[in-house]
């Protein structure tokens, strides 16, 4: 394999972060598709990686993208544009592209698992943000309360 440079790191993060845009996956989706932990993902996105084993973590691209295998490779190392030649008319003949899902069922799950697992995530924190919204109006109203019980005694002190 040819040797790495910046601008061949720079190219693999532009293609990674637009296909993944593409899609609306997140990180943890295709960390959850098979692919690299989110960790090296945003390492390879930030043009930043580096590893001891890259044929392996190509391959793992290649799975949470749900890219054909070596195609990672080939972005890296060859400028290899996959936008192009992974789309096909959704009906013969149409010459609308659309995404050819390159899925096998356990790559679905996992995805299907990351997406439940995201909802689940922003499910639990909307309850935590509705909990701490229930919290301070209690503390609003106690101060509210507190107000009045001193305007009131305030208010008696000055007529006697």
């Amino acid at each position: 394999m040819s040797e790495r440079t910046s601008d061949d790191a720079a190219h693999l993060a532009r293609v990674v972060v637009g296909w993944r845009s593409r899609h609306g996956w997140s990180q943890a989706v295709v960390s959850a598709r098979g692919g690299p932990s989110a960790t090296t993902l945003s390492a390879i996105e930030s043009a930043e990686w580096s590893s001891e084993r890259p044929a392996a973590t190509l391959a793992k691209l290649d799975a949470g993208l749900g890219w054909p295998r070596g195609t990672a490779a080939k972005v890296l190392h060859e400028g290899f544009e996959p936008f192009d030649e992974l789309v096909q008319p959704a009906v013969p003949g149409s010459t609308g592209p659309v995404d050819v899902p390159v899925l096998d069922k356990q790559a679905a799950r996992r995805q299907v698992t990351a997406l439940v697992q995201e909802v689940y995530f922003h499910e639990a924190a909307v309850h935590d943000a509705q909990a701490q919204l229930a919290r301070s109006r209690a503390a609003l109203d106690l101060a509210r309360a507190s107000l009045e019980d001193l305007a009131a005694s305030a208010g008696q002190g000055s007529s006697a």
